[in-house]
């Protein structure tokens, strides 16, 4: 083999790292350059900066935010300026100590105040290697910055990247924002042990024993530098290996357990009766008081949010850096909301997060009975743990959807309700065609079963209702919503249209699904707001489905979801259901009385959108003299009275129908010589195709996907939106046409139906769709 350099670094690179830093150290021992001091402090941060397990993004952040930190702290030591007046004494008198070469109890508790001798151990090995006040500081930002990995391992081992990611963020960017720390070394010792412990513990639950013994020292170090920081998380971690029940006991346990104890005792073993005698003057102190729960609840209001009012009150110039940190946690505190339903909802979740929840209660409770509202910075020990919290809240989703029933791939579809609108039509022609040997279904309307509900249970598949036509049954159906999510164990929920889409959102937040997908059908939702919460709420979803070109374009333009997750797929048909029959025609024209009748159609349910009263104006004018009717198939909406008022009003009572729900659309599409749309806007039209399937000609306002389904003057007219003039001129073109220029843009119609809509085509990139994203995600499953 060859001599490569390359090779003899890959061999020795660690050994290479730890000659590096003795190399740099040994620079900075004689010239005392406070640059070496810097590059030895980033060299120290190497193992985090060029781990490839963490994501790359988060690495060049620290990198980034280690150099803001730096900056900070360097101009603080050039001009003296303390954030804690309390630094000033901590580094004087610590400075006279290593001039007089001891260091003894005595002084550690001048220097403290307290018995929180661990952060002094810290300081006087600090000073005595390296000297000067930046080199503390120097400590105090690397034990930060490794506190923010040790979390970030914590959280990727127990959940996944993303809380882990998310968590680290938040934490690099209080860096930056001097916020959680002081710049003084205790509080950052305390952080640092606190991340060591839980570190440790991880390995010990992983039956990796060999571990308890530094686990033992870092959380007996914790004790020492903040006795009810170190208290707090060994209650958690007993009541963690309680519950969860992940560690046997058995004689090497005891014995590595017992060999940390005594070791850590040994070391401290002049300060252990010391702290006994003050826990216990604590105790009693904190149970002879009476107001013990109302004041841990205070202690817990200001663990969330102080220091407003507290701090800032209390000394304006030394805590007004941490009004940032308030501020901050006050704007992310909702999420607890979130987390305290899955608490309730999953018993397992509860279980998993008992291990951050009981540090932060027995904080709130020594904070909220022993100190007052200047002393909150103390909270920095659980500070990562209200983090990981919050971060939860938002962004973790428990999973109960561990055992599959089937190999199968679970599909439930969410809409609004099942009437004979566009989407429900869509949605039904979808769970009808779909390849039911790789798909299960199940439908949920959140209203009842509705004209369509029917026709889906007959083919086979489970219909739920949620009946949420009140504001109370809004609560409980999404209750409802949950449980049948929970009962069914899916792996991909589709919803269609914007309520249904904002319902799955909402749920999906706090019952794991594989895969979240919606359903756009047009670009106008019926308000900004509408849109805006579509917008904000989209990052929960795998894809979002779009059914034309044009609302694509749209959408992508108004940046109300990014092109990367959104889809194109048409709105099917399946041309065997719609098609032109004769013997159809002649049997509803005699049933209708319309036999010798020129027939114009519309196919819609009552709203705005459709835009009705562009239609019934127009055919005002088109009816004139002539023996043309106009019939309206589609549910109120509450909106009859107002359109047959209009109707009379213009007295067209024997020229125009409203004839409600109908399940039989083809009938009436052979019925009709001209199929009309007047609609203000649009996705795709179902209407349209079905039409244009049954070889009818149109006229339609030039909205949505018109231009996708029709060609102008070949397949039909399209005019311009809301233009009574172009409207009724084109109905009448095509009333005065002969029938078989009426028959030629029918069959052109057709032709192109049967090309680029049919419903056996667009199911199957729907199922191509729920294949890619169900496998996706069963490569990168949440782990509980």
């Amino acid at each position: 083999m060859g001599f490569s350099y390359n090779n003899i670094y890959k061999k020795n690179k660690k050994t290479l790292y730890i000659l590096s830093l003795i190399l740099i150290y040994i620079m900075y021992f004689f010239i005392k350059n406070d640059i070496l001091l810097i590059i030895f402090a980033l060299f120290s941060l190497a193992p985090i900066i060029l781990n490839k397990k963490l994501n790359k993004s988060l690495r060049i952040i620290i990198f980034i935010t280690f150099i803001i930190r730096v900056i900070y702290t360097y101009n603080l030591y050039l001009y003296d300026i303390k954030p804690f007046p309390d630094s000033i004494k901590y580094l004087n008198i610590l400075e006279k100590i290593v001039n007089e070469g001891t260091f003894n109890f005595r002084q550690i508790v001048e220097i403290t105040r307290s018995l929180h001798v661990g952060y002094s151990y810290i300081m006087y090995i600090t000073y005595t290697l390296f000297g000067g006040a930046f080199s503390l500081y120097l400590v105090n930002i690397i034990m930060y910055f490794y506190s923010v990995f040790l979390l970030n391992s914590h959280i990727r081992n127990k959940y996944n990247e993303k809380i882990a990611n998310i968590s680290s963020y938040i934490m690099l960017f209080s860096a930056i924002l001097f916020i959680f720390t002081s710049d003084i070394l205790k509080d950052c010792t305390v952080l640092f042990f606190s991340m060591l412990s839980l570190y440790f513990y991880d390995k010990v639950k992983m039956n990796k024993f060999i571990y308890l013994i530094p686990f033992s020292l870092s959380l007996g170090f914790l004790t020492i530098t903040r006795i009810y920081a170190g208290f707090a998380f060994l209650i958690a971690f007993l009541i963690d290996m309680l519950i969860n029940n992940k560690i046997k006991l058995n004689k090497k346990i005891i014995l590595l357990s017992s060999s940390g104890i005594i070791l850590f005792m040994i070391i401290f073993s002049k300060y252990i009766m010391t702290y006994i005698s003050l826990g216990v003057r604590v105790l009693n102190k904190i149970f002879s008081n009476s107001n013990v729960i109302l004041e841990t609840l205070m202690g817990l209001t200001k663990i969330i949010f102080a220091p407003i009012p507290w701090n800032v009150f209390n000394n304006g110039t030394i805590y007004s850096y941490t009004a940032i940190d308030s501020t901050f946690f006050l704007i992310f505190s909702f999420s607890l909301i979130f987390l305290l339903i899955k608490i309730i909802l999953d018993i397992e979740f509860l279980k998993s997060t008992i291990i951050y929840i009981v540090p932060i209660f027995i904080h709130a409770f020594i904070l909220g009975t022993t100190y007052d509202g200047s002393f909150v910075r103390q909270r920095i020990a659980i500070l990562p743990l209200l983090i990981l919290l919050y971060t939860l809240g938002v962004f973790y989703v428990p999973n109960h959807n561990k055992k599959k029933k089937s190999k199968k791939i679970k599909i439930a579809y969410i809409i609004t309700g099942l009437n004979t609108g566009g989407a429900e039509r869509q949605l039904t022609r979808i769970v009808k065609n779909i390849d039911k040997e790789k798909f299960n279904q199940i439908v949920i309307s959140m209203l009842d079963k509705g004209t369509l509900g029917e026709v889906i249970e007959k083919d086979g598949t489970k219909v739920y209702t949620l009946n949420m036509n009140t504001k109370l049954n809004k609560l409980k159906g999404l209750k409802k919503l949950f449980n049948i999510l929970k009962k069914e164990r899916v792996d991909v929920l589709t919803s269609f249209m914007f309520h249904a889409t904002l319902s799955s959102r909402i749920v999906s937040r706090f019952i794991y699904v594989p895969v979240l997908i919606s359903s756009i059908r047009s670009t106008n939702m019926g308000s900004k707001l509408r849109e805006k919460i579509f917008k904000w709420t989209s990052f929960t979803e795998s894809k979002i489905i779009t059914n034309s070109n044009f609302a694509a374009n749209e959408i992508i333009n108004n940046k109300i979801v990014k092109k990367e997750k959104l889809i194109v797929i048409y709105n099917g048909i399946d041309t065997k259901d719609f098609f032109p029959s004769e013997n159809i025609r002649k049997k509803m024209r005699n049933d209708y009385k319309v036999k010798d009748k020129f027939v114009y159609l519309a196919v819609g349910r009552m709203h705005k959108a459709k835009n009705y009263d562009l239609l019934i104006n127009s055919f005002k004018i088109v009816s004139y003299n002539n023996n043309s009717v106009l019939f309206i198939v589609g549910e109120g909406r509450g909106n009859e009275d107002k359109y047959q008022k209009l109707i009379s009003k213009l007295g067209l009572d024997k020229k125009v129908y409203l004839v409600g729900n109908k399940t039989n659309i083809n009938d009436f599409m052979n019925m009709s010589d001209v199929f009309v749309l007047s609609s203000k806007w649009e996705g795709m039209p179902n209407a349209l195709i079905e039409a244009s399937s049954c070889a009818r000609p149109c006229v339609a306002t030039d909205v949505g996907g018109v231009r996708e389904i029709l060609e102008d003057k070949k397949t039909g007219f399209i005019v311009k939106n809301d233009d009574i003039d172009e409207f009724s001129k084109s109905m009448i073109l095509l009333l005065k046409a002969s029938k078989e220029q009426r028959k030629i843009m029918g069959n052109e119609s057709r032709e192109n139906i049967i090309k680029n809509f049919s419903i056996q085509k667009v199911v199957k990139s729907w199922e191509k769709l729920y294949s890619q994203e169900y496998n996706k995600s069963s490569q990168k499953k949440v782990k509980l």
